[in-house]
C-alpha cells in the first residue's frame, strides 16, 4: 500500500492515514496551524487495547518508552481522567482524544482532590500560553 504524502509549507512531507488525515514519524495525527505549519495533535493519546487472560479489555496508555494501565468501559473503550469514554481520531486504530473539555476536566479533577486550586490555575494558564 503506498502511503499518500501531505506537503506542508516548508517542504516537509506528511504522511497521511487511512481517512487522509496528515500524521508524523510516528504516526500522531497532525492539525494544521494558523500559519500553514502542522503540529501533533496535543491532545491525541496512543492507547492500545488488548485482552487480559481473564476475557477483560484492558487499554494501555503509550508514552515514549512508558506504558500505563488506564481504564476502560466494557466495549474496551479508554475513559478520560474523569471517566469520560474517549472518542478514536479519524482514520486512526490507536490515537484517542477526550471530548471533555479542559476545564471541565481540571473542575472534575479539583472535586475528586486530584489537583489542587493551584494546580488547576497552572495548567488552565499553561494551556493559553501555548
Amino acid at each position: 500500500v503506498g502511503k499518500k504524502i501531505a506537503e506542508a509549507s516548508n517542504g516537509m512531507e506528511l504522511e497521511l492515514n487511512a481517512a487522509g488525515k496528515p500524521v508524523d514519524k510516528k504516526g500522531v495525527p497532525l492539525k494544521q496551524n494558523e500559519d500553514g505549519t502542522w503540529s501533533q495533535e496535543s491532545n491525541a493519546k496512543k492507547i492500545e487495547i488488548s485482552v487480559s487472560d481473564t476475557g477483560k479489555k484492558v487499554a494501555t496508555l503509550v508514552k515514549g518508552r512508558q506504558r500505563k494501565e488506564i481504564p476502560c468501559n466494557e466495549q474496551g473503550v479508554p475513559l478520560d481522567k474523569i471517566g469520560v469514554p474517549m472518542v478514536l481520531l479519524e482514520g486512526c486504530t490507536d490515537f484517542w482524544v477526550s471530548t471533555t473539555p479542559k476545564e471541565k476536566r481540571l473542575d472534575i479533577m479539583l472535586e475528586q482532590g486530584k489537583i489542587t486550586e493551584e494546580a488547576k490555575s497552572k495548567r488552565i494558564e499553561k494551556g493559553k500560553t501555548r
